[in-house]
């Protein structure tokens, strides 16, 4: 994911690597379009927790309930608003393209919140 950033536009983000290699650290953020990106890389951050917690509860039901409940809390956050975050994840949009699989599970993890956990 890139964005065009202007001079005053500074965002990096921890441990990264620019085009050459080089490792950078944290700089603040100065605009709403890289406060948007770095929402957008916490929520990628966040994802990945969510997928790595909902595996290991398929893959062993004894597994953490809490833990469960508190990933598919979270998922659905990032589709409802973007209060602090400056950015907000849209089902036409940023689930474009992915697998009939995918979309099933993204709607099942949404009615397991909208019925069950909400």
């Amino acid at each position: 994911m890139f964005l065009n950033l202007k001079k005053d536009d500074k965002i990096i983000l921890p441990n990264a690597l620019d085009i050459n290699g080089k490792s950078h650290q944290l700089t603040k953020v100065n605009s709403l379009k890289a406060k948007r990106y770095k929402g957008l890389y916490i929520i990628q951050n966040d994802l990945t927790r969510i997928s790595n917690s909902i595996q290991r509860y398929i893959k062993n039901p004894s597994h953490d309930f809490e833990q469960f409940r508190s990933s598919i809390i979270t998922y659905r956050k990032f589709f409802a608003n973007n209060k602090g975050r400056h950015a907000k994840l849209e089902m036409q949009r940023d689930l474009k393209g992915a697998s009939q699989h995918l979309l099933n599970f993204h709607k099942m993890l949404i009615e397991l919140g909208n019925q069950y956990i909400a």
